[in-house]
């Protein structure tokens, strides 16, 4: 901790009046402050540049923590990618360019995409009963699978499943606006 004579020092403004500042936070007073006035601002400021630095530590935690989580999302998709093109083919699926196969139904893509979606590994949506010819029943598993596999129900859940779920949704997502245009 400084001295009051090291923390404050003197200065003149423009019209030549005293006055003094602090050498560290750049406060400015008329008057320079007594030493108890002066030992409560260092305190203070001692514990504010500690929350900063604690801020700052827990961010560069925050990042390491997103850059690590992201890889693992990377690593686990890229191991499961040939499942998924698999799961998307045969349901007549481009996997990737997310478009339907030459001459498929968009819907009956869609309806098998989401009646098999439940076997994809790290996948914990339930098997829905979908019935292809049945536009109704089609929506009605869509947004059930949605609601299943959006990122913000798999808050807490290991990174591989959060990816498959992203991934497959991302595709089944295209696969309705493939129906529904």
């Amino acid at each position: 901790m400084l001295s009051v004579e090291a923390a404050w020092r003197e200065a003149k403004d423009g019209s030549g009046n005293r006055y003094f500042w602090h050498a560290h936070t750049r406060e400015r007073r008329w008057e320079r402050p007594d030493a108890h006035a002066h030992v409560a601002l260092e305190r203070r400021r001692l514990a504010v540049d500690r929350a900063k630095a604690a801020r700052k530590a827990e961010r560069a935690a925050m990042e390491r923590e997103a850059t690590e989580t992201a890889a693992a999302a990377e690593t686990a998709i890229s191991a499961t990618k040939p499942a998924l093109r698999r799961w998307a083919l045969e349901a007549g699926w481009q996997f990737g360019k997310q478009r339907p196969s030459k001459g498929a139904d968009p819907q009956r893509v869609l309806a098998s995409l989401l009646s098999t979606v439940h076997a994809l590994p790290h996948c914990t949506v339930k098997p829905m009963a979908v019935d292809p010819s049945s536009r109704a029943s089609i929506l009605k598993a869509y947004k059930r699978a949605v609601f299943a596999l959006h990122s913000d129900k798999l808050t807490g859940r290991p990174v591989e499943e959060r990816a498959i779920s992203e991934a497959a949704l991302a595709e089944i997502s295209a696969a309705k606006a493939a129906m529904t245009s």
